[in-house]
């Protein structure tokens, strides 16, 4: 087994929990409890270089943002994200999973909305929160093809096997789940991908992460990505085979890279006090996103007044009909 030089300057803590597994999220829950200014959080399947973490804190700290190793940019509803990792340049991206290096104050922003999944997602969840809600953006550091010292990842094919959540027998339904989390937060919560926002900043990422690839082949390691590749394609002809055989019968199918519900619920109001009413509605619509999807119309009617009232709720209008305005005017034109 490999030894971690010794002696550290800091204490390990080992938290063990063999009766529950929190899984994806609950980690990020956990670090609301660390007092740190910064923190790093790992995969476990991760080994970085003796200067990563010096590394991305200097890059998080620089530029006020969650660094990462590896990331994905949106481009598409229908498409899953386009991956990037181990540039030569520092770049931005839409989220990164698998390593985290960023302000403990941060982790509020995740828990700002309920999660729309705890079976997945956890990444593009903080990533687009933050956003949200603190304006704190996502790159990737600069990992150097001729410094592996700065690499966050030195064993990469220790992600490649039979134990990795990326690669798992239900990967096509897991992958569309995730796709269509991101699209979610995209329509309903306000998130906007780099490649809307910043289109010249998501080429910039793009071309690096090309150059990267194709320089850094054997370090970058192709025959892991073949070997993930084959793997994948296997779990998926099998996973289409069983939704064949047994349709999942939940009331959520995510189709098509998005979310498609047999159930959708529109909530509409125009004054102020119906607002206040079905706040608490549209609150556990939100918290039951997994079930059920719905549209908040707004008709207009007390728009000024409506404004603080959503914004005490943290509610966004998805359609504003202005009707009052559109009957002023009528009536002015008569």
């Amino acid at each position: 087994a490999e030894q971690i030089p010794l002696p550290l300057s800091f204490e390990i803590h080992h938290i063990h929990s063999p009766t529950y597994n929190q899984k994806y999220h609950g980690r990020f829950a956990f670090l609301n409890m660390i007092s740190a200014e910064y923190i790093a959080l790992f995969d476990d399947d991760k080994i970085p270089g003796p200067r990563w973490v010096e590394h991305a804190l200097a890059e998080s700290k620089t530029r006020e943002s969650i660094i990462g190793y590896s990331g994905r940019l949106w481009i598409s509803s229908k498409l899953y994200h386009v991956p990037v990792y181990r540039t030569e340049d520092t770049v931005q991206v839409d989220y990164v999973g698998q390593c985290w290096v960023m302000k403990s104050s941060w982790i509020q922003h995740m828990w700002r909305d309920r999660p729309v999944t705890v079976e997945n997602a956890e990444d593009m969840q903080f990533s687009a929160q933050a956003l949200i809600y603190g304006g704190v953006r996502t790159f990737i550091a600069s990992q150097p093809r001729n410094d592996p010292s700065v690499w966050c990842d030195s064993k990469p094919s220790y992600g490649v096997d039979k134990h990795s959540s990326s690669i798992r027998s239900d990967h096509l339904a897991w992958s569309r789940e995730r796709t269509g989390t991101l699209n979610y937060m995209i329509k309903t919560r306000g998130f906007t991908p780099l490649v809307l926002r910043a289109p010249t900043a998501a080429w910039k990422t793009l071309l690096s992460w090309e150059k990267s690839f194709w320089a850094n082949k054997e370090e970058n390691g192709l025959v892991d990505l073949k070997r993930m590749g084959d793997i994948l394609a296997e779990n998926d002809r099998v996973d289409q085979e069983k939704e064949k055989a047994c349709p999942p019968s939940s009331a959520i199918s995510f189709v098509k890279g998005g979310l498609s519900s047999q159930f959708h619920v529109m909530v509409v109001f125009g004054t102020r006090p119906e607002a206040v009413k079905l706040a608490p509605v549209i609150l556990e619509l939100r918290a039951r996103a997994a079930d059920l999807t719905h549209t908040v119309v707004s008709t207009g009617q007390h728009r000024e007044m409506l404004a603080p009232v959503l914004r005490s709720f943290g509610i966004v209008v998805d359609v504003e009909l202005d009707l009052m305005a559109k009957a002023e005017a009528k009536a002015g034109a008569e």
